[in-house]
């Protein structure tokens, strides 16, 4: 059960540095305080969102990692921006391997962003009579309505989930259009992934695709 997360903030506090029991320690874009020469990273800083540029509460182990180098650049001056936080993640229970970046449906409904989905499912692996197949891999991409733009996607299936997360957080943070992602090129192996012409990403922005056809 997880039953969420607090802040510690503690430090932050006994120095007099703002900062906030929920959201954290204050930081601007390039992950310095309210106060000079002090910076502050990984789940006791405050986030926003890559999406909406609202605050949120995402924390994750390579959103802190990713934290810790920006704060660590710019303590050597090299002025690099912190974009957001994109929330993706991945993870396996028993022989089954999930992952997601970006919103939701339900978020994205929340934040009154119209979308259209788009969705493929197929084996892992080609022909999907090779051995540990896992056979109704299932990805969900998600794209913004306006400038057909991606903000989010879910993967369900085999060990290669968790890449195709990070393709589809890759994707959000390069803005990508659905275009983009149905006419790009991958490489694919029987024994690694779902055939050239069924790969799992592709077929799901091509769902997209032509749904934006269609409108």
């Amino acid at each position: 059960m997880g039953v969420g997360a607090a802040p510690n903030i503690k430090l932050a506090k006994k120095a007099g540095i703002p900062c906030d029991p929920r959201t954290g320690i204050e930081v601007d874009e390039y992950m310095q305080t309210p106060v000079k020469d002090v910076y502050a990273a990984g789940d006791c800083a405050s986030k926003f969102s890559f999406i909406t540029k609202k605050p949120c509460g995402i924390r994750l182990a390579s959103v802190a990692a990713h934290e810790g180098i920006l704060a660590a650049n710019n303590m050597l001056g090299h002025d690099v921006k912190n974009k957001g936080a994109v929330g993706a993640f991945s993870t396996k229970i028993g022989d089954v391997a999930m992952g997601a970046a970006g919103f939701t449906q339900h978020a994205c409904e929340k934040e009154g962003i119209e979308y259209i989905k788009g969705e493929f499912v197929g084996p892992d692996k080609h022909p999907a009579t090779l051995p540990n197949t896992f056979m109704n891999m299932k990805v969900i991409l998600l794209f913004n309505k306006q400038d057909k733009t991606i903000i989010g996607g879910h993967v369900l299936g085999g060990d290669t989930a968790a890449e195709m997360v990070n393709i589809i957080s890759t994707a959000i943070q390069a803005k990508l259009k659905v275009e983009d992602l149905y006419f790009m090129q991958v490489a694919t192996h029987p024994l690694l992934t779902g055939s050239p012409i069924a790969y799992h990403v592709v077929r799901a922005a091509g769902d997209a695709f032509f749904k934006f056809k269609k409108l």
